[in-house]
């Protein structure tokens, strides 16, 4: 067994994804979410 720690990985659908890898791979989430808003992202990406 190993432990997969990280892919930058841009998908119109994350909830889509996440469920393709659960499928596929049989990975677990480990309870974190982002959610990037506010000044600061809207500041860093000029398409929100």
């Amino acid at each position: 067994m190993f432990r997969y720690v990280h892919t930058n990985i841009i998908a119109n659908d994350p909830d889509k994804l996440i469920a393709f890898y659960k499928e596929v791979f049989h990975c677990k989430s480990i309870g974190e979410e982002r959610g990037f808003k506010g000044a600061v992202a809207g500041s860093i990406n000029r398409f929100t």
